[in-house]
């Protein structure tokens, strides 16, 4: 059975990054997930699939640009019972 874990809600003002102001950068060390387990970074309104990542020995890092700023995304996986 699978279940959809929410892990956090990032409510991205981009505008905090001076350097590039479109980009983000995730990074985040979990435990007692397995390794290859699939991470999902989505829109919140629509859930369309922003960018993706496997996570390796418990630590993800998650980097990219934004078309469009400020958005609401949510980070999320399916983990098998």
């Amino acid at each position: 059975m699978k279940k959809s874990l929410l892990l956090f809600v990032l409510f991205l003002h981009i505008g905090i990054f001076p350097a590039n102001a479109d980009a983000y950068r995730i990074e985040a060390t979990i435990k007692d997930v397995k390794s290859g387990t699939l991470f999902f970074l989505k829109q919140f309104d629509n859930q369309r699939i922003i960018n993706s990542v496997r996570l390796e020995k418990g630590k993800l890092i998650m980097s990219d640009t934004l078309a469009d700023t400020p958005q609401h995304l949510w980070l999320c996986t399916t983990l098998n019972d």
